[in-house]
């Protein structure tokens, strides 16, 4: 009877010790989110994040970013591609030498798209600066192409970003998809040729 009361007697000290534990960290962490969200308010960039995201899912909005906003803007933009390759291969969607091979075509085919933007900009009205804040409102949708037999549908959703943000900063519609075309003729191009070759060496 005794040892039973002291086994009762333990199992309640555990239980208010567990949750008093629970309580001091559920607290700690609701003060560290406090905190943290009174930081980003007070951060510089905050305007330029939120900026940059919403052009994420409106392209329009790369014509209300300022100046200073594009390395924030290509800085996220590319985290958000590296994230999708770590994701192909965390998930075991590519594996080997097919997850280094898409890792390294999604930064070649994206740093190629923007050379040709840079390019070709100021022929069609648009400053480089705001051409290349284009260039990374349209990566995000390579996020798709992480998951395999979705690379043509990223594709075109990014070609089609590029385009209305590309008329947002004051481009033509004609020049717009004049750019988009050179910006991303090359990569349909080479991809149209990888599939020809793999379907022949297939037969």
């Amino acid at each position: 009877m005794v040892a039973r009361h002291n086994e009762q007697s333990v199992q309640a000290r555990l239980q208010r010790v567990a949750r008093g534990v629970f309580t001091w960290w559920r607290n700690v962490l609701t003060r560290a989110l406090q905190w943290a969200a009174v930081a980003v308010r007070r951060l510089p960039i905050r305007n330029a994040i939120v900026g940059a995201v919403r052009s994420w899912f409106r392209p329009a909005a790369v014509a209300d970013l300022r100046a200073g906003d594009l390395p924030t803007a290509m800085t996220l933009s590319a985290i958000l591609l590296a994230a999708a390759a770590a994701a192909s291969g965390a998930l075991g969607l590519r594996q080997g030498a097919a997850l280094w091979a898409y890792a390294a075509g999604l930064g070649v085919w994206s740093a190629a798209r923007l050379a040709v933007l840079l390019a070709l900009a100021p022929s069609a009205g648009a400053p480089r600066e705001r051409a290349a804040m284009a260039w990374a409102a349209a990566l995000p949708p390579f996020v798709l192409s992480a998951i395999p037999g979705f690379g043509l549908v990223a594709f075109a959703l990014s070609a089609f970003v590029a385009y209305r943000a590309l008329v947002a900063i004051g481009a033509t519609e004609r020049s717009a998809a004049r750019l988009v075309a050179w910006a991303y003729g090359g990569h349909a191009l080479a991809a149209g040729a990888a599939a020809v070759a793999s379907a022949l060496l297939a037969a």
